[in-house]
């Protein structure tokens, strides 16, 4: 991802992406748009990482064990 400083759209649904995966994202946090992790094993310890993507228009964590008290 170094060599994408302007990507706005990143879809890794149905990945291996994991709650470290997030954090690994952050340097993204300034240009994403949209992210995408449906049906991931992304949870609730990513919420805090997840809110930090303050350009995100669009986040799809469908499938994911990302509860409503987590969000």
């Amino acid at each position: 991802l170094a060599a994408l400083p302007k990507l706005t759209y990143l879809a890794l649904n149905r990945t291996k992406m994991t709650n470290a995966g997030v954090k690994a994202l952050l340097p993204r946090a300034e240009t994403l748009e949209t992210l995408r992790l449906a049906f991931t094993a992304v949870d609730d310890a990513a919420i805090d990482d997840l809110i930090q993507f303050k350009r995100l228009e669009s986040l799809d964590l469908g499938g994911t064990k990302v509860t409503p008290e987590g969000a």
